[in-house]
């Protein structure tokens, strides 16, 4: 069923919000289009189960083929937050996400693999923000592209295995990082926005993919990509990814990314207009300009002190860990390699270290006497409400700006906080007597502590080059909205953390939960009420987020 006035929004690789639209109506060739498609779905799905079915009739090939997927529930709220240069607290969180994924094989050595994911969602604004008549606050409905791309084996000896991945496809290359990092993909180059999302620290790239692996230990990908989540769309980027593993104890990985070599338009890969000079020399002769192009190289490493320990023959030290326990790893990239911008035009980007973004992790254990002491007062702390003094509404009855006053302190979040660790101490000691004697697993897979340092002095927002009714300019966006400077920006959003923890029943029910003040932005379907700087700036400001999933 197709309705006549939809809303509709387009998410690309990594979630950003790169096209909205409002209350508008799908005209008879959009619906003709979409029967189509819907057509041609129905036909490709039949085609390939009756080949499953049916196989090679020659008996010579038979097509193999699985399904896979998950359906989801996100809940969670924004304690503190901003939107649009204002802070506010307490805003909910409420997600529903649906992926299903088609696996095939029609030939030796070809994979092909076909996944949409579908998802409902609703407005992430203040509720003091204006609306207009024909929005709404939700619930809204989304289906994107999560993967359409063919996979080719050239070679695999036992020693050396190379594929080739052609189309549209899911890509990460930091194993350990579960919330912040992947720099390469999620990030831009100038200017140097970063973008996390909870639960999906992967990024979906269009292109192709050349994988390589030698001896178990090195591992090399070739990716030469299409940009299709950011204006300028249609630029080719050339990245090189290679990674080497030493006796599970430690990995290291070097990458480097030519963002934008290759321009689709060099009118808007480096727009020649007079607000986007960077420099002139050679008396005016010689003038440069600001660009999206620059060069992203990348280092990450990950220490397993686990791994030391067989080496050494004490593998019953630290029997009681959990596979991932005690890992500690990090990531650093340089978001743009060349400085841009002289002291006689507009200086942004002339210091290096500014555009230098580290994060670092570590696993904690998973042992339930060592974990749920830990998580549970955490978690308390982190979802209780401090006491305030507000009136009924949360509202300012002058200003109509919401008011939050802190008069009471962390009284309330701390007492809680003891209370669920004395909770914790015993269901620890609860979950470790039904595992040793019941044989009943409650320990969690995962918990991994993230820190990141980004010293950048402007927002963390790409509002301005992605505004194509007033020019989109390789520039930062402006400092001054709302109640925020430059200053916010310069010394309160350097430091960002996240407590990321997770655990499977059964093999496919999946509980995750995380705490954070990351690169977490809010989503709107309406452009007016769109706030494309991360919603996490000042130190106050963090969410907390859980997820009930199952996964087939």
């Amino acid at each position: 069923t197709i309705d006549k006035h939809v809303y509709t929004s387009w998410y690309a690789a990594n979630g950003i919000l790169t096209k909205t639209g409002e209350d508008h109506t799908i005209f008879n060739e959009e619906r003709t289009v979409i029967k189509r498609i819907v057509a041609a779905s129905v036909a490709m799905q039949m085609f390939f189960g009756a080949q499953v079915s049916a196989g090679d009739t020659a008996g010579t090939r038979t097509m193999t083929f699985y399904p896979s997927g998950f359906v989801s529930s996100v809940f969670g709220k924004f304690v503190h937050y901003k939107f649009q240069g204002v802070d506010y607290s307490l805003l909910g969180i409420d997600n529903a996400f649906a992926n299903l994924n088609l696996h095939f094989t029609p030939r030796k050595n070809l994979t092909v693999h076909l996944g949409l994911e579908c998802m409902m969602w609703y407005n992430q604004f203040s509720y003091t923000a204006t609306m207009l008549p024909t929005e709404r606050m939700g619930p809204f409905f989304s289906a994107c592209l999560d993967r359409a791309e063919g996979e080719i084996l050239l070679c695999d000896n036992g020693n050396l295995r190379l594929d080739l991945g052609i189309g549209y496809f899911p890509y990460k290359y930091n194993p350990d990082a579960q919330n912040l990092g992947e720099y390469l993909f999620r990030t831009g180059t100038y200017p140097g926005w970063i973008v996390t999302n909870f639960d999906w620290a992967i990024t979906r790239i269009s292109g192709i993919r050349l994988s390589s692996t030698a001896f178990g230990i090195w591992k090399n990908d070739l990716l030469l990509t299409r940009e299709s989540a950011m204006w300028p769309f249609n630029d080719l980027s050339l990245t090189d990814i290679s990674s080497l593993s030493l006796a599970n104890v430690l990995d290291i990985g070097v990458g480097i990314q030519f963002a934008r070599f290759i321009s689709a338009n060099s009118y808007l890969t480096t727009p020649k207009v007079t607000g986007n000079i960077s420099s002139i020399s050679n008396s005016g002769k010689d003038t440069t300009y600001y660009t999206f192009s620059g060069v992203k190289p990348m280092v990450r490493a990950t220490f397993n002190p686990r791994g030391i320990f067989p080496l050494l023959g004490m593998n019953d030290l630290f029997s009681f860990c959990g596979k991932e326990d005690l890992k500690i790893y990090g990531e650093a990239a340089i978001l743009g390699l060349s400085n841009q911008g002289d002291s006689t035009h507009l200086k942004l980007y002339d210091t290096l270290s500014q555009r230098i973004p580290i994060m670092f992790g570590m696993n904690w254990f998973t042992h339930p006497l060592l974990s749920y002491p830990v998580i549970l007062p955490c978690v308390a702390y982190g979802i209780t409400d401090r006491d305030q003094k507000i009136n009924d509404r949360g509202l300012d009855s002058v200003s109509g700006t919401e008011k939050f006053d802190t008069t009471y302190g962390n009284g309330k979040k701390i007492r809680n906080a003891i209370i669920f660790g004395a909770i914790g101490a015993a269901s620890g000691a609860a979950t470790w007597l039904l595992n040793r004697y019941c044989n009943i697993n409650g320990a969690f897979d995962l918990i991994a502590f993230e820190l990141e340092y980004y010293g950048s002095p402007y927002p963390n927002g790409y509002l301005r080059c992605t505004n194509v009714q007033q020019r989109a300019l390789p520039q930062p966006d402006d400092a001054s909205i709302g109640n925020y400077t430059a200053t916010d920006y310069f010394t309160q959003d350097n430091w960002k953390w996240s407590l990321y923890f997770s655990k499977t029943i059964m093999g496919h029910f999946r509980c995750i939960g995380q705490i954070a003040r990351d690169h977490t932005r809010l989503t709107s379907a309406n452009l007016n009420n769109t706030d494309y700087v991360e919603a996490m700036v000042k130190r106050s400001h963090w969410y907390w987020a859980g997820k009930l999933a199952y996964n087939f």
